[in-house]
């Protein structure tokens, strides 16, 4: 559980071209957002 929290903080690290090839690892549909945010706190939902 502690690793899936230290996953979460460091996704905020994370560049905004990172966060998009890692948006493919969780979601099968592409997305066309540019919003950091955005992609951080639906990845993180999935973790």
């Amino acid at each position: 559980m502690q690793q899936i929290a230290i996953q979460i903080a460091l996704l905020k690290q994370r560049t905004l071209p990172e966060l998009q090839k890692m948006w493919g690892e969780y979601f099968s549909e592409p997305t066309i957002s540019q919003n950091k945010e955005f992609f951080v706190s639906r990845i993180a939902y999935r973790i």
